[in-house]
C-alpha cells in the first residue's frame, strides 16, 4: 500500500503496468485534454468483465523507464521518444501528480514536471532533468530500462550533482544514493540524464594566443554562451577576457566543448618595454620598442580573423593600417616567447 495514495499513468503505448488502460469499478481516475471544453463519454463497450483477462497489445515504443525506489515504496517516470514529441509541454504528455509520498519525474524544456514526458526522437546531445520531489532523509535507489538504453549512436549518463558523481546507466542501470537534511540532496537540481552522442566531443587548446578546436570544420565559437558572429574556423584568437567554448555542428547535431577561460591583459607596456600609440589610430600605429628587438605582429578583427602580420624588423617603429575598416581590432605582439594583446581602435 502507498500512504496517501500513488497517481498511476498511461497513454495507450507507455505507462504503468499496474493500470494499463483498466480503470476497476469505483476507481477515480483523470483524463487529460487538449480541448477547451473536453466531454468525455465511455460506450458500454469499453466494459470489461473483472473476471476475464484483459489482452492488449501494441507497437515496441523507444522509452526509458525510471524507478524510484524506497523500501516497498516506488514511483516511475517514463521518457518516451516519438516523431511528434516536443522538448516543451505537448499533447503527448501527462504532467505529473504528487502522491502521497515521493515522487519522481522529468521536467520538459519548459520546466514543468512529466510523468510521460514525449520528446522527439533527434539523436543530438541533451539534459533532461530529474526531479525527486518529497523525498524524507534515507537511502533510495534510482533503476532505469526500456528500449531506448539499447541504442547504439547514444551514450546515457545519469549526473549526480550533489555526489559529483557520473554513471553510465547502460551499464550500470541501478544508482543507490542518500537524501540528507540538505536540500541540494533532492529535488530539481540534483539529478539529469545526459543523452549523448558516441564519438569525439570537441575540446579547446591553446596555440601561443590562439584558441584551436580539435574538429576541423563544422565549428561555431561562443563567448560566455553566445555565439560570436563570423567565428567558425578551427582557429580563434580571442579578443577579450570570459569563458570560450566551440560548438561543432554534425548531422545536424551541435556538440559543446567544455568551456575554458582566457584572460586578456593588456600591457600599457613600460613593463616589457613596449608603447603602442595612437590609439585610436587612423592611417598607422607605432610600436616604440628597443631597438635590439624583432617583434612579430599580428592584427586580428572581432571575430578572430587574421588581417594582417609581419615582423617589425629592429629599428621599425610602425605598422601601415590605412587599408583598415573603422572598428576594434586586437593587436598581438610576440618577442623572446612572450605575447602582449591590445585592444586597437581604427577611426
Amino acid at each position: 500500500s502507498y500512504p496517501g495514495g500513488r497517481y498511476l499513468v498511461w497513454d495507450g503505448e507507455t505507462g504503468d503496468d499496474e493500470f494499463g488502460g483498466l480503470i476497476p469499478q469505483g476507481q477515480g481516475f483523470f483524463v487529460r485534454t487538449i480541448a477547451d471544453d473536453p466531454v468525455l463519454k465511455i460506450k458500454r463497450t469499453a466494459a470489461r468483465d473483472t473476471v476475464s483477462s484483459m489482452f492488449r497489445s501494441h507497437a515496441v515504443v523507444d522509452q526509458l523507464t525510471i524507478e524510484l525506489k524506497q523500501d516497498d515504496l516506488i514511483d516511475k517516470a517514463y521518457l518516451k521518444f516519438t516523431e511528434d514529441g516536443l522538448d516543451s509541454l505537448d499533447r503527448l504528455d501527462a504532467v505529473k501528480r504528487k502522491n502521497g509520498y515521493f515522487s519522481l519525474s522529468t521536467l520538459s524544456a519548459d520546466s514543468i514536471k512529466m510523468s510521460i514526458n514525449s520528446l522527439s526522437n533527434t539523436s543530438c546531445d541533451r539534459v533532461i532533468p530529474v526531479d525527486v520531489d518529497d523525498t524524507a532523509p534515507g537511502t533510495y535507489r534510482l533503476s532505469f530500462s526500456g528500449t531506448t538504453l539499447q541504442s547504439e549512436d547514444l551514450d546515457f549518463l545519469l549526473v549526480d550533482e550533489f555526489a559529483k558523481t557520473n554513471v553510465d546507466i547502460s551499464e550500470n542501470p541501478i544508482y543507490n544514493f542518500e537524501v540528507t537534511p540538505d536540500a541540494s540532496s533532492y529535488g530539481r537540481k540534483r539529478f539529469s540524464i545526459v543523452m549523448r552522442l558516441k564519438g569525439d566531443v570537441p575540446a579547446i587548446t591553446f596555440e601561443g594566443s590562439k584558441l584551436i578546436s580539435s574538429f576541423p570544420e563544422g565549428n561555431q565559437w561562443y563567448l560566455d554562451g553566445e555565439p560570436i558572429p563570423g567565428a567558425t574556423e578551427a582557429t580563434f584568437q580571442p579578443m577579450t577576457s570570459g569563458e570560450y567554448t566551440v560548438g561543432v555542428s554534425e548531422a545536424g547535431c551541435t556538440r559543446m566543448s567544455s568551456p575554458v577561460t582566457f584572460a586578456i591583459t593588456d600591457l600599457s607596456i613600460p613593463l616589457a618595454g613596449i608603447e603602442v600609440y595612437p590609439n585610436p589610430a587612423s592611417s598607422a600605429v607605432y610600436i616604440a620598442h628597443r631597438p635590439d628587438l624583432e617583434i612579430q605582429y599580428a592584427i586580428l578583427n572581432s571575430t578572430g580573423l587574421l588581417i594582417v602580420d609581419g615582423v617589425l624588423m629592429i629599428n621599425q617603429e610602425w605598422i601601415d593600417i590605412e587599408s583598415l575598416a573603422p572598428g576594434a581590432y586586437l593587436l598581438v605582439l610576440s618577442y623572446q616567447g612572450l605575447n602582449i594583446r591590445k585592444k586597437l581602435l581604427v577611426k
